[in-house]
C-alpha cells in the first residue's frame, strides 16, 4: 500500500513538471512565472527576517522548540527554509540576467527600475539564507548562483560585457551579504570537518541497523 501511495505521489510530481514545461514553452509566460516565483521567495525572506528580529522569533506565532535565533520563516526546520531560499536565489539571478540581456520592450517597465528591484530582492533572500545558519543551504545557494552565472556567460552572445558586469555586481553583492550577515553560518562551516566524522559514524550505524532489520525479517516464515 505504501509503495502504491509513493508511486501516485511521484506520478503527480512528474505530471506537474510536465505541465510546467508546457506552460514555460512560451517565453513570455516563462518570464512571468519566473518573476512570480521570485516575488514569492522575496516575500517569504522578508517575513523570515522580520519574524526573526521583530516578532519574537516564532513559528507562525507559536514558540519555537528548536533553531531559536535562526531564520526559519514559516518552516520548522532551518535546512528546509534554506533550501527554499537557495532555490529562490538561483531564480532571482536567472531573472536578473534575463532582464539585462534582452532588449527592452515598450510595454515593459524601464530596466533602470526593474533591475535594482531584483537586486534588492536578491540581497533580502541571501540575507535570510545566511541568517538560517544552514551550512549546506549556503553551499547549495552558492552552487546554484555559480551554475546560473556560468550558463549566462556562456550564452551571452553579443551582450557578454553587460553580462560580465552583472555577474561581477552579483558576486560583490553576495560577498557583502556574507560579510555583513554570514558570521554565524561561516562559524558553523568551520566546524563542518569536526561534525562530519560524527555524522559518518551515525550513518554507518543506521545502515548497519537497517541491514540487521532486513536479516531478521527474512528469517520470519511467511
Amino acid at each position: 500500500g505504501d509503495s502504491w501511495l509513493a508511486l501516485v505521489s511521484f506520478g503527480s510530481f512528474g505530471l506537474f513538471t510536465l505541465l510546467v514545461l508546457q506552460v514555460a514553452s512560451n517565453r513570455r509566460r516563462a518570464r512571468l512565472m519566473l518573476a512570480g516565483l521570485f516575488a514569492i521567495v522575496v516575500a517569504h525572506a522578508l517575513f523570515a527576517l522580520i519574524n526573526l528580529h521583530y516578532l519574537g522569533d516564532t513559528v507562525l506565532g507559536l514558540p519555537k522548540t528548536q533553531y531559536e535565533g535562526f531564520a526559519t520563516g514559516t518552516f520548522v526546520n532551518r535546512n528546509s527554509f534554506a533550501t527554499f531560499a537557495a532555490a529562490g536565489l538561483s531564480l532571482g539571478v536567472a531573472l536578473l540576467f534575463d532582464l539585462v540581456r534582452r532588449e527592452r520592450e515598450r510595454s515593459e517597465p524601464s530596466l533602470w527600475l526593474v533591475v535594482p528591484a531584483v537586486g534588492i530582492g536578491l540581497v533580502f533572500v541571501a540575507s535570510a539564507l545566511l541568517f538560517s545558519g544552514s551550512r549546506m543551504g549556503a553551499v547549495a545557494g552558492a552552487a546554484g548562483v555559480a551554475l546560473v552565472t556560468l550558463l549566462a556567460l556562456v550564452s551571452a552572445g553579443e551582450r557578454k560585457r553587460a553580462t560580465a558586469l552583472v555577474a561581477l555586481g552579483i558576486g560583490l553583492a553576495l560577498v557583502g551579504a556574507v560579510l555583513a550577515y554570514g558570521s554565524g553560518t561561516l562559524d558553523r562551516l568551520a566546524l563542518l570537518d569536526s561534525t562530519g566524522e560524527d555524522r559518518a559514524e551515525l550513518f554507518s550505524q543506521v545502515i548497519a541497523a537497517i541491514d540487521e532489520l532486513d536479516k531478521s525479517q527474512g528469517e520470519v516464515p511467511l
